[in-house]
């Protein structure tokens, strides 16, 4: 069941979301997309660093470490 999510910020450690939309109006959004971060994307969240960022997340094939800016960019559906 998917159901209405926030950022990736928001996310504890080893929760699973899918993408929704990435905000990618300015220069770290289609950085963003250039990653692989696109709609339908699924994700795991790994962990943060001890003070929140950067944060580390998984995609199928990759992990990418985000500052927590470009994070509030990518907006999620979490999976249940």
């Amino acid at each position: 069941m998917k159901t209405a999510c926030r950022s990736v910020v928001h996310l504890c450690p080893g929760e699973n979301a899918v993408i929704a939309r990435v905000h990618a109006a300015g220069r770290s959004g289609q950085r963003l997309l250039a990653m692989g971060l696109k709609r339908g994307c699924p994700l795991r969240f790994l962990r943060s660093a001890p003070l929140g960022d950067p944060l580390l997340i998984e995609i199928p094939g990759c992990v990418l470490c985000l500052r927590a800016g470009e994070a509030r960019l990518v907006e999620l559906e979490a999976v249940r």
